[in-house]
């Protein structure tokens, strides 16, 4: 039997209540995923979530294809969402990125947690990138702030 692989953890606090960090995170996803970095397929042009049970997560690339790398397992607006993550599925297996929001005195506390990895080093590398992106979205979050 395979090792069981820790998923990654990471919080960060926003300005925003959590309906509104909602969704910022998965409608307004374009206004602040590093796309231009962190892509499936690439170049990229935007980004489209489809906000709902079952919806896509898509990038439109440059070129004009659009690949999917998402898919919501679990949809409970302003609280949760759960999303099959498919980034770059020639190369690795599916996992999952799990993502809660509660309300705080200031705003709200986002915990991601992304799971189900069938290798170390592509924990690794999604452990090493998640702070800076969440840092992005936390940034866009401010600027939103009421």
């Amino acid at each position: 039997m395979a090792p069981v692989i820790a998923p990654v953890r990471r919080s960060i606090e926003v300005p925003l209540p959590p309906a509104q960090a909602f969704d910022l995170f998965t409608a307004g996803i374009a206004d602040w995923w590093p796309y231009a970095t962190h892509f499936s397929r690439g170049p990229v042009k935007t980004l489209v979530f489809e906000a709902r049970m079952g919806g896509k997560l898509k990038e439109v690339c440059t070129d004009g294809v659009v690949e999917t790398y998402g898919e919501v397992l679990a949809w409970e607006p302003p609280r949760r969402v759960l999303i099959k993550w498919m980034v770059a599925q020639h190369r690795v297996a599916p996992t999952e990125v799990e993502v809660r929001f509660t309300a705080t005195r200031e705003g709200c506390r986002l915990d991601l947690e992304h799971r189900g990895f069938d290798s170390a080093d592509t924990r690794d590398s999604y452990a090493g990138g998640w702070p800076g992106v969440l840092e992005l979205f936390a940034r866009r979050a401010g600027m939103r702030s009421p």
